[in-house]
């Protein structure tokens, strides 16, 4: 609306100064009449000479006669020019037009405006607001259809596919979103914010967990801008899923430090902080676990150190001593943290309904990756505890056996 208003006000003088200029110019008359008038004088101080030279008997009557006409065609001449001045110089004097002109002109249009026209329509923002109000799941689905249709088409757009990614998301749709992100990661391949937006999306098709491909797709993204606010957010939030709380205090106060205008992000950031300031003391002080959590240390065998990389993940799990060897509580750690205090505990819990605290004899496990996914393979490296009861503490896990 300020944009609308500025614009018609240029509109509105631009106006008054075209339809004023010309009644305004009065002064070039002014000078025209005085410098006329001037002229006339001269020219009768000129007849009065003629007449005395031909009494004086110094002009003929024919040459008097003849220089006689030349100056009354002059006089003739100036006379008329005075009177063009004249009407301009009593036209110079009706100074009450333009004043009215420039008063009126700007009051006129604004109540004709706001009787006739539609004020309303000043109010863009309640506008934009109106119509999205009005746009239904339909309408969405129908520009989405189209801007599908654009990328097929033209399927090296960049901004085509993360608006697609976004739009997608907000529909909740995340397995379309993520595949929308992947396609603009293929594109731009060291673009943090389409690095981070399609970690964020893989981890909701995982119901929020960040373990895996969402990981490795943040620290491709910390790689490229390190200070980007998502990413050590979710970075974060990863490492402290995981137990790893000296690495989400890291992620969180970097960004705390790049977020202090934001008060509510901050407020957060702090609590997360303190929280994990909280678990880190408590294990460095040998806190007793509860039933309802394991903890203890993985160390790697020496003789297969070579068969790794620094950044291959290691995933730490329990499991119950008997029945399915469905993991009940998982961490997610790299080789390089490696040897590593674990601990785990009902909060990590797989499913609701089968925690740590639910059974009585339990195994716990470490793999190495070498995929970087979930699901056991052939060439993994992996180690088990003894059977442990709930509760118990210093478990010993040692990676030491190649899957075949």
């Amino acid at each position: 609306m300020t944009v609308f208003v500025v614009f018609a006000a240029l509109l509105l003088l631009a106006a008054l100064v075209a339809i004023l200029w010309p009644l305004l110019r009065t002064k070039g008359s002014e000078v025209t009449v005085e410098r006329s008038d001037a002229n006339l004088q001269v020219l009768r101080d000129q007849l009065a000479e003629l007449d005395a030279d031909l009494q004086n008997g110094t002009l003929s009557r024919q040459q008097y006669e003849s220089a006689r006409a030349e100056i009354e065609r002059r006089v003739l001449d100036e006379s008329q020019k005075g009177s063009v001045a004249g009407r301009g110089g009593q036209a110079s004097r009706r100074w009450l037009a333009p004043v009215l002109i420039g008063v009126l002109l700007p009051v006129v249009s604004i109540v004709v405006y706001t009787r006739l026209g539609n004020i309303d329509g000043l109010d863009v923002e309640g506008y934009l607001q109106e119509q999205a109000h009005n746009i239904t799941g339909e309408d969405v689905e129908r520009m989405i259809r189209q801007l599908e249709q654009h990328l097929e088409e033209n399927p090296d757009d960049v901004e085509g596919w993360a608006m697609l990614g976004r739009s997608r998301w907000v529909m909740q749709q995340f397995n379309a979103s993520a595949q929308a992100w992947q396609r603009a990661a293929e594109l731009q391949p060291n673009d943090a914010d389409v690095l981070t937006n399609y970690a964020e999306a893989v981890a909701m098709t995982a119901q929020g967990r960040l373990e895996g491909e969402p990981a490795r797709l943040l620290e491709r993204a910390l790689k490229t801008d390190p200070a980007h606010p998502k990413a050590l957010a979710l970075s974060g939030s990863a490492a402290f899923a995981r137990n790893d709380y000296s690495a989400a205090i890291g992620y969180w106060e970097k960004l705390l430090a790049i977020s202090s205008g934001d008060e509510q992000l901050s407020a957060a950031l702090e609590t997360g902080i303190a929280e994990a300031k909280s678990r880190l003391a408590q294990r460095s002080e040998g806190e007793v676990p509860g039933p309802d959590s394991l903890t203890g240390d993985v160390i790697l065998s020496p003789e297969l150190s070579q068969s790794v990389d620094p950044d291959d993940v290691v995933f730490i799990f329990a499991r119950a001593a008997t029945g399915p060897g469905m993991p009940l509580a998982v961490a997610r750690v790299k080789v390089d943290e490696l040897p590593y205090q674990f601990r785990l505990d009902d909060s990590m819990a797989m499913m609701p309904e089968r925690k740590i605290s639910d059974f009585e004899q339990l195994v716990v496990g470490a793999r190495v990756s070498k995929s970087g996914g979930a699901t056991r393979a052939s060439g993994d490296l992996e180690g088990y505890s003894a059977t442990v009861a709930a509760g118990a503490s210093d478990v010993r896990v040692v990676i030491d056996q190649r899957v075949p």
